[in-house]
């Protein structure tokens, strides 16, 4: 289908006049001669961007700076939102040298957000897996800060036991539970 545009053929098929950067165009093939901050990917006006396969929406950029996959809507604080179905995972993250495979970190001074959450309904909140080091680290970076904290269905309580620990945990059954395959 040709749109309506003008064509010339250059011997072999149709070619659109005015295709590639020359005209502003982005081609499929990629650019160059680009300068960021004045090309872009993108809207000029408040309108949300769309990437679709096969006519479905995959991905969004939201006009307020958010980004979702498999989703229109983003959770209301979140500013990566990806949404999961069936036995599907919402985001994996692999590392091969001496890093981790996911890093979080809250550096506000005044605040005792977490650097990393996990919440499940009916699994588990935060699980690691390390072939030689620990599955899952938490480092309390101050004297009034704890390592890692482990709510039950107990609710919040755990988090006023606290203080300068590196494990504190509550629950209903359990606090904290840890196991060993050595007899050490």
């Amino acid at each position: 289908m040709l749109l309506q545009d003008f064509y010339y053929n250059d011997g072999a098929l149709w070619v659109r006049l005015g295709a590639g950067t020359t005209n502003g165009d982005w081609s499929n093939t990629g650019n160059s001669g680009t300068i960021a901050g004045t090309n872009f990917l993108g809207t000029t006006n408040g309108v949300d961007v769309v990437l679709a396969t096969n006519g479905s929406e995959n991905m969004r950029l939201i006009n307020g700076g958010q980004v979702t996959v498999n989703t229109s809507t983003p959770f209301s604080v979140d500013l990566f939102t990806v949404r999961a179905s069936g036995n599907d995972y919402a985001i994996n993250v692999y590392g091969s040298g001496i890093g981790s495979g996911v890093y979080g970190e809250n550096l506000s001074p005044v605040s005792n957000g977490p650097g990393v959450i996990g919440s499940s309904a009916t699994g588990y909140g935060l699980y690691g897996v390390s072939i030689l080091g620990a599955g899952a680290v938490g480092w309390a970076r101050s004297t009034t800060a704890t390592g890692i904290i482990g709510v039950g269905n107990g609710g919040n309580t755990a988090i006023g036991l606290t203080s300068g620990s590196g494990v504190s945990g509550v629950g209903t059954n359990y606090g904290v539970v840890g196991f060993s395959t050595e007899s050490t």
